[in-house]
């Protein structure tokens, strides 16, 4: 059966009993049903056909497979019948031996920072920066690996999993398969270093954020109290200048916008709070900073060493009680002082995606085919010249444990001189670069001699 529509029903026609030729000549045959028994009939058929593809949910451990409606199978089997659906099948080779640590390395398992956009308008990033391990990772998209629930990152080959109930299909050993490829190396370096400049910033943006909004609340709550306690320096706030006024009325603080009007200087003998003006030829008062006219004034003290002081039209005046030029004051200045430092990620050079161990182990598998070959072409002239004469005379010596040597064959000589007598000059051995780890490597590979030899 071909072009079955998916996931819907496709209507097939069908002839169940007879024949039916091209040219229109028929031919019955017998047909029988739960309707009754024919003889010598032609009975057509349409049949539907009803063709489903899903995803199910399976478990490894128990060997079962969980349906869309429900069902449980047998996932080894195959294929099982589904009381909705009818007959199922599936692939049992997608699973076969693709999750084993042949196919998959764990990395790295453990907590990491996830910088999420609130407005959804970039993916999410994983960052992790430890002693041993720094690397950052975007999930790009959800996907499956092994059937479990995954992220794909910006490199094809590294998956996200994040912890559920489940448990992991991917088990951390000692022994990860390290990649050869630097562009990725290098990949990972630059863009933990873009992510983690990245996060600094939203460290700092929420930090600026964060203080703004303190601030904020201060403020409305100075002038909240100011409305209450003091509507006067309230409206010069609020209005930000001179010309306005408030009024408190319940609950609630109107502000009010007067007209200005012009008014002129006078002289007095008494020192005042406010500024003595003429106003059409009548005496009164302008309140300091909103410069509202007034009847009364307060009368204060004069004093040389703290007199009264005002700022009109940009110059400052003192009031002895005549106004005469007078010192500026000094200027209050903000300081504001934010809490944030920048966080440089020390251990760039030295972690990545792979620790320092996993590297060191990769190089050392690359460069010991070079180093022993090194230490073999030292080694062999002076073993080949010295051996044979160096065996005679221990067995010369006449140990009882000699008597065993009877059974080595000619080419273990060498093992056996390397075994007992570890005269090995130094000299000969400084410049291979094997020379630290010769000894323990020799005595691994012969110890079953070393055994041997003194039984």
């Amino acid at each position: 059966m071909t072009n079955l529509k998916v996931n819907g029903i496709t209507p097939r026609p069908t002839i169940l009993a007879g024949a039916v030729e091209s040219n229109g000549k028929c031919w019955g045959a017998p047909y029988s049903d739960a309707y009754g028994s024919y003889v010598n009939v032609v009975v057509h058929a349409n049949i539907e056909i009803e063709l489903h593809i899903s995803l199910a949910t399976f478990n490894p451990q128990l060997d079962e497979i969980y349906l869309r409606t429900g069902t449980k199978c047998v996932f080894s089997a195959g294929k099982c019948f589904d009381p909705i659906r009818g007959p199922t099948f599936w692939d049992v080779s997608l699973q076969t031996d693709k999750c084993s640590n042949e196919f998959f390395t764990v990395l790295y398992e453990g907590p990491s920072h996830a910088l999420s956009d609130p407005l959804r308008r970039s993916p999410t990033m994983y960052l992790v920066n430890t002693d041993k391990i720094a690397f950052s990772l975007k999930a790009l998209k959800k996907t499956r690996v092994c059937h479990y629930d995954a992220f794909q990152t910006e490199h094809a080959k590294f998956f996200i999993l994040e912890e559920s109930e489940y448990e992991y299909p991917f088990q951390k050993t000692s022994n990860k398969q390290v990649s050869a490829d630097l562009l990725n190396y290098l990949n990972f370096k630059f863009s933990f270093i873009e992510t983690h400049i990245s996060n600094s910033l939203r460290k700092l943006h929420e930090t600026l954020l964060s203080a703004s909004c303190r601030l904020d609340r201060q403020i409305l709550e100075h002038e909240l109290s100011l409305a209450i306690t003091n509507p006067e320096t309230f409206s010069f706030l609020k209005g930000g200048g001179s010309g306005y006024y408030s009024v408190v009325s319940g609950e609630v603080i109107y502000l009010l916008k007067c007209t200005p009007v012009p008014v002129q200087l006078r002289s007095t003998v008494y020192c005042y709070n406010e500024i003595p003006v003429y106003y059409q030829n009548s005496s009164k008062f302008l309140t300091p900073r909103t410069r509202i006219l007034k009847s009364t004034g307060t009368i204060q003290d004069c004093s040389n060493q703290t007199p009264v002081k005002f700022q009109i039209n940009g110059v400052w005046v003192a009031a002895t009680p005549h106004m005469t030029d007078a010192k500026s004051p000094n200027l209050l200045e903000a300081s504001p002082f934010i809490d944030w430092t920048y966080e440089s990620p020390k251990n760039m050079f030295h972690a990545g995606i792979f620790t320092q161990e996993d590297v060191q182990a990769f190089q050392r598998r690359i460069s010991y085919p070079l180093e022993s070959s090194a230490a073999q072409s030292a080694v062999t002239p002076r073993m080949n010249t010295d051996t044979i004469k160096r065996f005679e005379a221990i067995r010369s010596a006449n140990f009882p444990w000699l008597l065993l040597t009877g059974f080595l064959k000619p080419h273990e000589l060498v093992n056996l001189y390397l075994a007992i007598g570890w005269t090995i000059d130094e000299a000969l051995l400084a410049p291979v670069a094997l020379y630290n780890n010769l000894p323990r490597r020799i005595l691994r590979d012969y110890s079953p001699i070393i055994s041997c030899i003194f039984l």
